[in-house]
C-alpha cells in the first residue's frame, strides 16, 4: 500500500470484519492475520486467521483499527 492508497484506506469506512474466523492459534497458516479475538475461553484463546493485508501482519479490519489506536504504519508492517 503506498502512501494514498494509505490515506484512503484510513479515511474510508471500518473494513468488513465478515473474514475474521476467530480460530486457534496451532489453526493459523502462514499469511494469516494473528491478531488475538479472545482470552481465557475454556477452549483456549482465539485468533483473527483472515488473509493478512499485503505488506502488512494485520488483515485489513485489525490494521485499520490498530492504526486508528495510534500504532505506527512501520511497526504493522512485514
Amino acid at each position: 500500500m503506498d502512501e494514498a492508497e494509505l490515506q484512503a484506506f484510513l479515511s474510508g469506512p471500518v473494513p468488513d470484519a465478515s473474514q475474521c474466523r476467530d480460530i486457534a492459534k496451532s489453526e493459523l497458516e502462514s499469511g494469516q492475520c494473528d491478531e488475538q479475538t479472545s482470552y481465557g475461553l475454556p477452549s483456549g484463546s482465539t485468533y483473527c486467521g483472515a488473509p493478512k493485508t499485503e505488506g502488512f501482519m494485520l488483515c485489513r479490519y485489525h490494521l485499520f483499527g490498530a492504526l486508528h489506536s495510534g500504532a505506527s504504519v512501520d511497526e504493522l508492517r512485514e
